[in-house]
C-alpha cells in the first residue's frame, strides 16, 4: 500500500465518528512505509487525536511541493539548492518527490536559502479567512 493510499485511508478513518480502532487494526494490518506510526502507537487513538495526526501528516507532506515550486519560481536547480542548504543534491530531490514528513525547522531552513519565509495560518474548515499570528 503507497503513502498516498494509507494517507487517504486514514482521512477517511478519522472522518468516522465511532472509535476507529477497528479500521485501524484492518489498515495497520498490511504492510505500511516505515516512516508511518506502528499499530501499538495508534490503536487506542481516538477519532479526533487520529483527525489531528492525519492532517499534521498531509499537512508537513505537502512542504517538499513547495520548495519545488520556491525553486522553481527561483529559477534554481537542485544542485544550487543543495549547494545553498548545505545538503547533497539527491537529498533534494528526495525531499521534493518523496512525500516524507519535513520537520518546520528543515522547511525554514529551504525556505530561506529560497528567498521565503515561512509563514503559518489556521484555515477554518468551515470557510471563512485564515488568520496568522501577526
Amino acid at each position: 500500500m503507497s503513502t498516498e493510499d494509507i494517507l487517504k485511508r486514514l482521512k477517511h478513518i478519522a472522518d468516522l465518528d465511532e472509535n476507529p480502532s477497528d479500521e485501524l487494526l484492518t489498515l495497520f494490518a498490511q504492510p505500511q512505509p516505515s516512516d508511518f506510526p506502528k499499530m501499538s502507537q495508534v490503536r487506542s487513538w481516538t477519532p479526533s487525536e487520529l483527525k489531528e495526526t492525519v492532517q499534521t501528516e498531509i499537512t508537513l507532506r505537502e512542504a517538499g511541493k513547495l520548495i519545488v515550486k520556491a525553486r522553481e519560481l527561483r529559477g534554481m536547480s537542485t544542485r544550487e539548492l543543495a549547494g545553498k542548504v548545505g545538503v547533497s543534491q539527491p537529498r533534494v530531490v528526495q525531499i521534493q518527490s518523496s512525500g516524507e514528513t519535513l520537520g518546520i525547522q528543515t522547511l525554514v531552513k529551504f525556505a530561506t536559502a529560497l528567498g521565503f519565509r515561512v509563514v503559518i495560518e489556521l484555515v477554518p474548515e468551515e470557510g471563512g479567512e485564515p488568520i496568522r499570528a501577526s
